[in-house]
């Protein structure tokens, strides 16, 4: 039979045992654990560091493309200024054309002169700035929407701001090409500036001998395509509340 002093260092033996398997154990767990939740940190990292990523990529994205559209935009004033009023001509035309096909055998030339002066004449268009006027070859101003009293003028003397002889130069393009554009240098409204680019395109309306034109400034298509811009840029979401401003130096 076992001693009581063998016994007592089983005892002690094998409670130390378990004391170290215990111990052991926990050791383990935690270093597992430790291990987990550093391994957990930097998946989150690069989670975290992925997703700002992927909106950074997506806030560039929306910013290339409104910068694209604004200088879509921006190449798009002297084409559509040029567009805008050539439609113009071709309608105040077509009205000068109908009115003369249906009244040229009962009413004089004076009368039908006076008719479609005063049936151009209060047209408008783009935002009341635009306007027709209508001048004979030999330079006499049958209409000037805006300044009237220029009518039954000659204006063939007429120079722009840089000394061109503008009435004189779209009567000979007419009398040439029958229709064109004309880019000359002129007063603006409520500017000081003498020298604001405008380009107008006339039309030559035979039975009268007259062009019918229009002209606009460049500057103010611009300022009119800026503001279709920054509408279609404010109306730009994102991501909920992901939103595209724009400002200027």
């Amino acid at each position: 039979m076992q001693s009581a002093k063998t016994k007592t260092f089983s005892r002690v033996l094998l409670a130390n045992m378990l004391l170290i398997t215990t111990l052991s154990s926990v050791l383990i767990g935690c270093l597992w654990v430790v291990q987990e939740t550093l391994r957990f940190k930097e998946d989150m990292v690069v989670m975290r560091e992925r997703m700002i990523g992927a909106r950074k990529e997506k806030m560039k994205e929306v910013v290339d493309g409104a910068v694209a559209y604004l200088q879509f935009m921006q190449g798009q004033a002297d084409a559509r200024t040029r567009r805008v009023i050539k439609e113009r001509v071709y309608e105040a035309h077509g009205i000068a054309t109908h009115l003369y096909g249906q009244y040229q055998a009962t009413k004089t030339r004076a009368e039908l002169e006076d008719m479609i002066r005063e049936a151009l004449r209060p047209i408008r268009f783009n935002d009341g700035r635009g306007y027709f006027f209508a001048t004979r070859l030999d330079g006499l101003e049958q209409l000037c929407a805006t300044c009237s009293h220029l009518e039954q003028q000659n204006l063939l003397d007429l120079q722009d701001t840089q000394g061109a002889y503008v009435i004189k130069d779209m009567a000979d393009l007419v009398g040439q090409a029958g229709e064109g554009y004309y880019s000359y240098t002129w007063s603006k409204p409520d500017s000081s500036d003498q020298g604001h680019v405008k380009i107008s395109f006339v039309k030559l309306f035979e039975p009268f001998q007259w062009f019918v034109g229009a002209g606009e400034y460049p500057e103010d298509i611009e300022e009119d395509l800026k503001l279709e811009a920054l509408h279609w840029i404010r109306d730009i979401r994102y991501e909920k509340e992901g939103y595209v401003f724009v400002g200027q130096w």
